[in-house]
């Protein structure tokens, strides 16, 4: 207040707030994963496909190269799975498959 003397609720605000100090630093790091890519080269039935990514068992998957009734139709699939995350681009889209699963705060 005016007089100098907080409140209870800007006393408990300033109780509350730990002190922090935020540092960013720069450094390189060795990445360790593993990225599968299978070319079939359309050689492939719907069911293989199907059976090669329940034994994969992708966290994301990218399809690509297919007709739009296929793509659809192994997407609707794979989506059954709600672990699964399915991206199936238009041709020239850009799409961005980053993951914050790793990421760590220090």
């Amino acid at each position: 207040g005016m007089d100098g003397k907080l409140d209870e609720s800007s006393a408990r605000l300033l109780l509350d707030s730990a002190p922090s100090k935020v540092i960013s630093n720069e450094m390189t790091v060795q990445v360790k994963c593993s990225l599968a890519y299978m070319d079939f080269e359309g050689r492939s039935d719907g069911r293989s496909v199907k059976s090669v990514i329940a034994h994969v068992a992708p966290l994301k998957l990218v399809l690509v190269h297919g007709s739009a009734e296929a793509t659809e139709h192994l997407k609707m699939h794979c989506a059954k799975n709600s672990d699964l995350h399915v991206y199936a681009p238009q041709i020239e889209e850009t799409i961005d498959v980053t993951s914050d699963l790793c990421a760590y705060k220090v």
